[in-house]
């Protein structure tokens, strides 16, 4: 799921381009209110929203809870302009409506020019925020759990790599909301801010692989590395019947005690056992979900 590209799903998306998971995330704080921290690596990095907005009730957050330092590229006021970095969000379908630019730090003039412009106050501060397409300042509410797209181009080329900083509220089990899934592709992340095993992703009425006559996977987690998805599927047995599981343990030669259902597995079939870092995300696919398709997470 790249804007751009089609790699997995069938009519996966169309406008932008999305960039590899980070990779060093460095937890500063996970108390009851709290940050982590991000370095981006690459083009491209799915992050999430871990973190609520403070005192929020439902599990609500705002973009301008997510920070990036100097060293992400903010609009080219001078000379060539251009946007510099982008946050990009997915509404089931594509990007529309969902594409914010960081402004990095903008010229005392600029800054006087675009506030005439758009009849902001003249008392607004008009420097690092996330601006929409007309430029007008943006600062729309996700769920804790949304996962989206940081793309900076200029990263890759960078002697020290820009960090985003995500703070807030830690949800609480009984606050951290059920991630609804999308019918085809949905961007997740954990509601908790803290490094997740994939067996601490619960999903709910989720696609299993099918296990009698037209053999299917059914729905899959999708793991970015920077530039694709190779080494990152993984799949949703479901309920597995007590044959196959007998099975399939013989021909991997698993421990008659592992409880082979209703877990993620690799192409290979084998259990999966992997770490998904604080501050990233995930795509989940399942052309099958409903309005009663969702993913939660084992508290920390």
């Amino acid at each position: 799921p790249r804007p751009g590209s089609v790699p997995v799903a069938a009519g996966l998306v169309a406008g932008a381009t999305i960039s590899a998971p980070a990779r060093a995330a460095d937890v500063v704080s996970s108390n009851i209110v709290g940050y982590n921290k991000v370095t981006l690596n690459h083009e491209l990095s799915i992050l999430g929203a871990n973190f609520k907005t403070v005192g929020a009730v439902n599990g609500e957050t705002k973009i301008s809870q997510i920070v990036p330092d100097a060293n992400v590229t903010g609009i080219d006021w001078k000379g060539s302009w251009g946007w510099g970095a982008s946050l990009l969000v997915w509404n089931g379908a594509n990007y529309v409506g969902g594409m914010y630019y960081w402004t990095g730090e903008v010229p005392q003039a600029a800054q006087e020019e675009i506030k005439e412009e758009l009849e902001l106050d003249d008392d607004f501060v008009y420097n690092n925020i996330w601006v929409d397409g007309d430029m007008k300042p943006a600062d729309p509410e996700m769920t804790v759990g949304n996962a989206f797209w940081i793309q900076d181009a200029a990263q890759p080329d960078k002697a020290t790599k820009g960090t985003i900083t995500t703070s807030g509220e830690v949800c609480t089990e009984d606050v951290a909301p059920a991630h609804p899934l999308y019918t085809g592709l949905t961007m997740v992340a954990n509601t908790y801010p803290v490094t997740a095993n994939i067996s601490d992703v619960i999903p709910s009425n989720l696609s299993g692989i099918d296990w009698k006559g037209s053999w299917g996977w059914g729905a899959s987690l999708l793991m970015w590395n920077g530039s694709d998805y190779v080494g990152g599927m993984y799949y949703w047995t479901g309920e597995v019947p007590q044959a196959a599981q007998e099975e399939i343990k013989e021909e991997l030669e698993l421990d008659e005690d592992v409880v082979y259902n209703n877990i993620w597995v690799d192409g290979d079939m084998m259990p999966a056992n992997i770490q998904i870092p604080i501050g990233t995300g995930f795509w989940i696919q399942d052309n099958n979900a409903t309005g009663e398709s969702k993913i939660t997470f084992v508290a920390p």
